[in-house]
């Protein structure tokens, strides 16, 4: 039997309790480090989330 992904979303129940968080992965394929005096478009991308959405709602954000 093929069960959809709501079918096992409500099984496994994968909502977590607490506050709702946004969450941006940004993946670099050059093997740059974050600190190289030429940043990346990933780079420049994961910086410029903020940790605070303007609703309050949080958003991770992990370099």
């Amino acid at each position: 039997m093929v069960q959809t992904a709501q079918q096992v979303a409500q099984e496994v129940n994968v909502h977590a309790p607490g506050p709702h968080k946004r969450l941006v992965f940004c993946f670099d394929g050059t093997w740059n480090r974050l600190d190289a005096s030429t940043p990346t478009n990933v780079v420049i991308t994961a910086e410029s989330v903020l940790p605070m959405a303007d609703d309050g709602t949080a958003q991770g954000n992990l370099l």
